[in-house]
């Protein structure tokens, strides 16, 4: 599966609002919220994916509230 792939199905899996404005959701902000709320497979999924040098960027590059755990 590509990232954009796999963005694209955690985006619709766990986002259920619209984006505000016309400007899509940037892959921080979709990888930011799936590591939020995501299940322990779809974790290990990114940390596969997308890679755990990434996953880290995402975490301290994160805007207030995007995770809140």
């Amino acid at each position: 599966m590509s990232h954009a792939a796999l963005l694209s199905d955690f985006e619709r899996k766990y986002f259920w609002w619209e984006p505000v404005g016309a400007a899509s959701r940037s892959s921080a902000r979709i990888i930011a919220e799936a590591m939020n709320m995501a299940s322990f497979d779809d974790i290990r999924l990114l940390e596969r994916e997308i890679g755990y040098p990434t996953l880290v960027d995402t975490m301290m590059s994160a805007q207030p509230g995007w995770l809140g755990r």
